[in-house]
């Protein structure tokens, strides 16, 4: 009779611990329901569409509005980020087309923290005038993309400053966007999987997803957050390693000064040739532009030395802003996003207030009257 009675406390005991677990077990189900937000489970990452304007390949998808890239986005008519654009100015205020790749756009960045809105903030303030910077940011895009951008559409918005924003790869091949909304890189080394995923949430592919993920958002969830663990440790090992692409070749000193040099031949045709372009299109209209340029090899800085002297323009070096940093580990490590090496939105202020203190030292914020040409 002992026995047996022991016999019914160990199931008693099981039975409550297996109640316990299940009562936990849906309690933190509901709280993941109430709690988490739906897109976090299926974040959009096809969001880009191809473009039939000449020579800009693609752009996101047009009035999109959801997250993408671990944050908030929202898409104007045009497929590029921020509201719509009206191509009439209003009376006595700033308009300001920014033209660049990711750095542009702010990738991994919220919507209200990017530098081309903290950049209108701040003029709004120093200057007490209606300040806008049309975002024609867009991943990926390379400098031929870029002078698209600007011929076709941001000089139709008759801005009064253009910033152009280039990076060290911008002398790579373009990237396609496939009808799904996915990009592709058909490059060396490319294949049928070659696409550009959003890694900051990257939704579990099919073959990952068990039964409990299919039923169970808490199970879902949890693979979310292991998978955003999996891609900071990867950025981790990245920024550990050898990353020639993002150094000057002093080795020692970062950013630091560097001998002038012709432009090397890798950058003639791939980014001299429509850098040059886009600032002889501007030269003829009369407007005023800032190269803020995201450049760490010396190659690079090198050829916009060679830019600013031909064509007396004025630069400047976004790297050269975080002199407290030793290197590119350095700089991702204080400044990147933690599972992607762009930088987060302490540096996208950074890069605002030097563009609003050098509009201003400048007078480059002197709007042009209606009809007015400049």
């Amino acid at each position: 009779m002992e026995s047996i009675g022991r016999g019914h406390k160990i199931v008693f005991t099981l039975m409550a611990t297996a109640l316990s677990l299940a009562v936990v077990f849906l309690a933190a189900e509901m709280m993941v329901r109430l709690v988490v937000p739906e897109e976090t489970f299926w974040p959009v990452s096809n969001i880009y569409q191809a473009s039939e304007v000449p020579g800009l390949i693609y752009t996101y998808r047009p009035n999109f509005e959801g997250v993408a890239f671990g944050v908030d986005l929202k898409t104007n008519e045009l497929g590029f980020r921020g509201p719509q654009w009206s191509t009439q100015k209003k009376p006595g205020s700033l308009r300001i087309a920014l033209v660049g790749d990711s750095h542009a756009f702010g990738f991994g960045v919220p919507s209200s923290q990017i530098m081309p809105t903290v950049l209108s903030e701040l003029l709004r303030e120093r200057l007490g005038q209606p300040v806008e910077v049309l975002n024609f940011g867009i991943n990926g895009y390379n400098s031929f993309q870029q002078l698209a951008a600007l011929e076709h559409l941001a000089l139709g918005y008759d801005p009064d400053l253009v910033i152009l924003l280039p990076a060290s790869n911008d002398h790579q091949p373009p990237l396609r966007a496939d009808g799904e909304g996915w990009l592709h890189w058909d490059g060396e080394g490319a294949n049928e999987r070659s696409r550009m995923v959003d890694k900051s949430i990257d939704q579990v592919k099919v073959d990952e997803v068990s039964w409990w993920m299919e039923k169970s958002r808490l199970f879902l969830y949890l693979k979310l957050v292991e998978k955003r663990r999996q891609f900071a440790d990867e950025a981790q090992n990245v920024r550990q390693g050898a990353n020639a692409e993002h150094s000057t070749l002093t080795g020692k000193q970062w950013m630091g000064e560097f001998a002038p040099g012709p432009v090397v031949e890798r950058l003639q045709d791939t980014v001299y040739a429509p850098m040059g372009d886009m600032l002889r299109l501007l030269e003829v209209r009369h407007l005023p532009v800032i190269v803020a340029a995201f450049f760490g090899p010396t190659d690079y800085r090198q050829m916009l030395q060679n830019l600013a002297q031909e064509h007396d323009v004025i630069t400047l070096e976004l790297l050269k802003l975080f002199p407290e940093t030793q290197g590119w580990e350095d700089l991702t490590e204080r400044f990147g996003l933690g599972w992607d090496d762009h930088l987060n939105a302490a540096a996208h202020r950074r890069w605002a207030v030097a563009l609003a203190d050098l509009i201003v030292e400048n007078e480059l914020h002197l709007a042009k009257g209606p009809g007015d040409d400049g």
